[in-house]
């Protein structure tokens, strides 16, 4: 086997890993949000959605380079992270979690 066909198929074993992991990811943070939706107050709502944020962003900076797919459902949420930063590095507001997040 060739280093070529050899490294090809080590970044498809990769990309595949990637993939897989962020589609968990998903699903639990799809859970973490309907937790989010049920908690009595805003700053039980900011702190889970704090760590959601966290784990969001850790995802992509550990499978950004490497998935081959990213799912919709942490494009959704990233978007919407996005939208409660209000152009800052931080969250401004609890994230809008009611919207149904597209698996």
């Amino acid at each position: 086997m060739s280093s070529h066909s050899t490294s090809t198929s080590a970044s498809a074993t990769a990309a595949a890993a990637a993939n897989q992991a962020l589609i968990a990811l998903v699903t639990r943070l799809t859970e973490m949000v309907q937790d989010v939706n049920r908690l009595p107050s805003q700053e039980e709502e900011m702190e889970l959605s704090q760590k959601i944020v966290h784990e969001v962003n850790d995802a992509i900076c550990t499978y950004g380079k490497k998935a081959s797919y990213v799912p919709p459902g942490l494009l959704s949420l990233a978007a919407e992270i996005f939208r409660a930063q209000r152009h800052t590095t931080q969250l401004v507001d609890v994230p809008d979690w009611t919207s149904p997040i597209v698996q």
